[in-house]
This record gives structure tokens, C-alpha cells and sequence, in this order.
């Protein structure tokens, strides 16, 4: 849509780099923070993450280069592979193998993570690496995205959190294939927010 805005990450979100404790310092471990591996992306049930496998504590945090995001922000995984996403409901921070994005301005966190999972092969081709790809912070910084209306972004978001809420009825009734279902579901995502179908009933 015209009246659509196309910006790059690093102009809406503050990216926040992981780190790891050293692993053979044990009071560096199995504290009260939270702190985000790309396994925990992967192995996530929906797209929200209220706890972590593994936790440090705060000596452990102020040994490395880590940092807190606050509730709402966007964790992405940036290696191993790139693409996992999820939205943080706790302060948190990660390990190298991700990225948090806080927002720096008013923006609906929903939007963004479905804008992300329908653009993840688009993502996924910044990533850079012989052995691996990993998508750099400079690389994540510099990748666009479309920003419509604050009221727009709720919109789509509801709309998407409604039929994501019907096709995991359809699947559970009819059985339907996980594969096809994640294709038509980003296939969804890329309709939707990229405007291509219009939801402003949901404003």
C-alpha cells in the first residue's frame, strides 16, 4: 500500500548481541536469568517464550558481552540455523547464536515477528559463512521491512493470531500434513503484511 513506509531494522529496533559465560566457571550457571540459545527457538510450542532452558546468573551475565531486552522484543536466531523467532515476555538475553530487537519506537511486536517469519528466506540469504551461515549484526541491521500504521499492524496481527488460531483446528480435525500447513501459513504471512490482503476491518 502507498501509504506504507519501507525502513531498514536498524531504524525500529535496538539489536542487542549474545554472549556465553565461560562453561567451567560453575557460579556462572544456574541462576535467575533468562538467556536464549537457538535450540530454544527451535523447540518452542507458539511463538512466545516465557522461560529458558538453561540460566545464568548475574555474575555470569557480568562476565560477558550479553545484555537485557525488554518484554515485547523479538528474539531471533542467527545461526544454527537462522530464523527461529520469538517474541520475549520476560527482560532476557541470549547467547552468540541470536539476536534480541527491542523496539525503539511505538510498533505492535505480533506484526513484526509474522513480517520476519514470512520474509525468512530473504533473511536467511544475508547470512554469510564457509562453514556456516550467520547473519552478522551488521547485516541484520540493514535488512528492510515495511512499517504500516500503528493501528494497521494490530490489525493484521489479529487477523493472522485468528486464522493461525482456525488452521490448528483444521490441522488437528483433518490431519492435514505439517509441512503443507507451514507453507500455506508463511505463504499467509506474506499476503497479509505485505497488504496484499486487506484486514482494516480488524482496525
Amino acid at each position: 500500500p502507498a501509504h506504507w513506509s519501507e525502513k531498514k531494522v536498524k531504524h525500529l529496533f535496538r539489536i542487542h548481541n549474545g554472549a556465553t559465560p565461560k562453561s567451567k566457571q560453575p557460579n556462572f550457571w544456574d541462576g535467575d536469568i533468562n538467556w536464549i540459545t537457538p535450540d530454544d527457538l527451535g523447540s518452542m510450542e507458539g511463538f512466545e517464550i516465557a522461560d529458558t532452558s538453561r540460566k545464568i546468573t548475574v555474575e555470569g551475565y557480568d562476565s560477558c558481552g550479553t545484555s537485557f531486552a525488554r518484554p515485547g522484543s523479538i528474539a531471533l536466531s542467527t545461526r544454527a540455523p537462522i530464523g527461529h523467532l520469538g517474541i520475549i515476555r520476560d527482560a532476557m538475553c541470549c547467547n552468540q547464536g541470536c539476536r534480541l530487537l527491542e523496539p525503539k519506537i511505538e510498533l505492535d511486536e505480533w506484526y513484526f515477528l509474522f513480517f520476519f517469519e514470512a520474509a525468512v528466506t530473504e533473511i536467511q540469504s544475508y547470512g554469510q559463512g564457509s562453514t556456516f551461515k550467520e547473519l552478522s549484526n551488521f547485516s541484520l541491521s540493514n535488512v528492510p521491512v515495511l512499517l504500516p500504521p500503528i493501528n494497521e499492524q494490530i490489525a493484521i496481527s489479529k487477523f493472522l493470531q485468528k486464522e493461525l488460531e482456525f488452521l490448528s483446528k483444521l490441522q488437528q480435525c483433518m490431519n492435514v500434513s505439517v509441512p503443507l500447513m507451514n507453507e500455506y501459513r508463511r505463504a499467509l504471512f506474506s499476503d497479509v503484511v505485505t497488504g496484499k490482503i486487506d484486514v482494516r476491518e480488524y482496525v
